[in-house]
Formats: structure tokens, C-alpha cells, sequence
């Protein structure tokens, strides 16, 4: 869930709030105790293995060569 999403959550909670519909509060008020929501800083994954994994394998390969050329 991204920042502004959780900001419209909270936008609606109140408004459920102030119309008194208990049960839907006491839903979110549970999921919220019980770590339900993740919190990510964009919307699509980010995967920075593949990166992580070339530039690994090339300082491999660059020490590599090294200890051979000594």
C-alpha cells in the first residue's frame, strides 16, 4: 500500500466512523493491530537482483583475472 493509498484508507475510516458503521471499523482496527497492511514506496516491484547479481558476478570475474595475472 503506498502513501497515498493508506491516506484514502484513512480518508474512509473516518468517514465510517462518523456514520457509525462499528463493524467496519472494528475490521480495520484489527487488521491495523494485527500488521496487516504493507507499506511499499511504489506501486509496481522493484527488483534490483538481476543489477546485484551482474555487478557481483563482474567483481568475481575481475578478482578472478587478477589472482590468475599474479
Amino acid at each position: 500500500m503506498t502513501v497515498a493509498e493508506w491516506r484514502e484508507l484513512l480518508s474512509l475510516i473516518a468517514d465510517i466512523h462518523e456514520q457509525k458503521h462499528l463493524d467496519a471499523e472494528y475490521v480495520f482496527t484489527r487488521l491495523r493491530y494485527d500488521h496487516a497492511f504493507h507499506f511499499v514506496a511504489t506501486k509496481t516491484e522493484v527488483n534490483s537482483l538481476p543489477l546485484f547479481i551482474s555487478s557481483y558476478t563482474r567483481l568475481l570475474f575481475s578478482l578472478l583475472l587478477s589472482s590468475k595475472a599474479s
